[in-house]
């Protein structure tokens, strides 16, 4: 059996959650009923928890049909790091204090342009619909989502590159939850949880990460829907700039630890004339490594050491792809584009 899916099955497969997902609101949408609890009616908890139960079902088919390995292909079976996972919730406060910010003003944008959507969530602070949310709002879509994402698609899309495999695999993530207010968000977020999958070879590190991120958000929306009205009027925005700026600098300092937890490598390999040669790897302080980092956020040479880093971490070699590989994929990204342009006009209307 394969190991994982090339890139045109990762984009096939994509389409095949989309419209699992779809189905799944089509049915729902033949019911009615005036049974609310927390907030949401019972339709609402039907499509949370079924979402993901679609996701899970598409992915299982889809690795038999191909003849591919399950655990394998979703990055379930890679041995898991406990340094790197002690860190996943230190990543995600910083992803959220970095990223929030920049969603709230991207909202207000939509808002000062007319913009009244939104996602249904529940409202009520009772402690019933609260540990329900965690289960199917949190839980959930945190273990489907990964192993759709960032273990089967993700490993795919690298096929390409593995910016590629990053930016688009974010696109997709963003784009799929068909909610304009939170897709500045999700898309950082999207391209953060592909670093740690690419730097971990495990989806454990990203499933938690984003589980802890869908817990907190859900935690604040809850009881203190109002956390980023700070009522300081334009004010506000110099808060955002400064949070986001503090959240950057830990993040990149998370995420190089991160790294490091696994990747400590003292020797490199040459090969000359068929023969391979270790030498020994020039020590460099880790000061120096997280400002060459930082700094290399605004460098072509910085994003050239975090491409090389992926590259390395995924054993990544450049090959020629057949014609048409990568179809599906672009097939994919119009699916999700249009998907959420609906959502966006729906907003409007």
């Amino acid at each position: 059996m394969k190991e994982k899916f090339n890139i045109a099955e990762s984009g096939t497969l994509f389409i095949f959650a989309l419209f699992a997902m779809s189905l799944v609101s089509v049915l729902l949408g033949f019911f009615s009923t005036s049974i609310y609890w927390g907030g949401l009616s019972l339709l609402n908890w039907l499509l949370y928890a079924l979402n993901p139960l679609a996701i899970i079902v598409t992915l299982v088919i889809f690795a038999k049909t191909r003849r591919t390995n399950f655990l394998t292909a979703t990055g379930l079976r890679s041995k898991v790091n406990y340094k790197q996972m002690l860190l996943t919730p230190f990543i995600t406060v910083a992803c959220l204090v970095a990223f929030l910010p920049l969603a709230t003003m991207f909202a207000d944008l939509l808002f000062l342009a007319g913009y009244s959507g939104g996602v249904a969530v529940p409202t009520s602070a009772e402690l019933g619909p609260y540990f329900l949310s965690i289960f199917v709002i949190a839980a959930l879509p945190a273990v489907s989502e990964e192993l759709l994402m960032r273990g089967a698609v993700l490993k795919g899309l690298n096929d390409k590159g593995v910016f590629f495999g990053v930016f688009i695999s974010a696109f997709l993530f963003s784009f799929m939850h068909q909610n304009p207010l939170q897709t500045v968000y999700q898309f950082c977020f999207g391209a953060v949880l592909a670093t740690m999958a690419m730097h971990s070879n495990s989806t454990a590190p990203t499933i938690l990460t984003h589980f802890f991120n869908n817990f907190i958000s859900l935690t604040i929306s809850t009881f203190a829907p109002t956390f980023l009205s700070f009522g300081y009027g334009n004010y506000n925005y110099l808060i955002y700039f400064a949070m986001f700026i503090g959240g950057m600098i830990v993040l990149v300092l998370l995420l190089l630890l991160f790294y490091k937890a696994k990747h400590k490598a003292t020797t490199d390999t040459v090969v000359y004339e068929d023969i391979t040669f270790f030498v020994p790897v020039e020590k460099t302080s880790f000061i120096k490594e997280y400002f060459l980092a930082l700094g290399g956020i605004f460098t072509k040479s910085g994003w050239k050491r975090y491409q090389t880093s992926l590259e390395n971490s995924v054993g990544y070699t450049p090959s020629a792809l057949p014609k048409g590989a990568a179809v599906s994929v672009y097939i994919a990204i119009g699916f999700v584009t249009l998907w959420w342009v609906v959502a966006l006009i729906y907003g409007f209307i």
